[in-house]
């Protein structure tokens, strides 16, 4: 049955998050990651809502997860606190936090400071996090963009 969701996704994402959304009680976390990255690049207006209507649990985790590693979402770096806030596991919120610092940063250090500093962190956990991010960078030999 998650097969063919998935399959059904590639051609016709609405009634493929319709029937997921109906049956979240049987979607996988495999499945919700595939519909939840392909309804960002088909209809972007409707992941949120989507994600809302998905009960807490590790198929929704997935599907924010997925959406949050998508390069799509940071074109609109606000709509990534609104899905981060819904991954329901503790530890898979705050690494896929850091995990969306780390790609803004790569882009532009300054717009990923303010971005973090928006962020319900502590400010040890931020400065910690923009040294590893700066060390990454140096270590991978490329230029810090402010």
């Amino acid at each position: 049955m998650q097969l063919a969701l998935v399959r059904l996704s590639a051609s016709d994402v609405a009634s493929a998050v319709r029937w997921a959304t109906t049956h979240a009680d049987t979607l996988t976390a495999e499945s919700a990651s595939v519909l939840g990255a392909r309804l960002l690049t088909q209809a972007p207006d409707q992941v949120l809502p989507w994600l809302e209507s998905l009960p807490p649990g590790a198929a929704r985790d997935a599907a924010c997860v997925a959406i949050a590693a998508n390069d799509a979402m940071l074109t609109q770096p606000a709509g990534f606190t609104d899905v981060v806030t819904l991954i329901d596991d503790p530890v898979l919120q705050t690494g896929t936090t850091y995990e969306i610092f780390r790609s803004m940063f790569r882009l532009s250090s300054s717009a990923a400071e303010r971005w973090l500093a928006l962020q319900p962190l502590s400010e040890e956990v931020r400065t910690s996090w923009q040294a590893i991010a700066e060390r990454q960078e140096i270590t991978q030999g490329r230029q810090i963009r402010r």
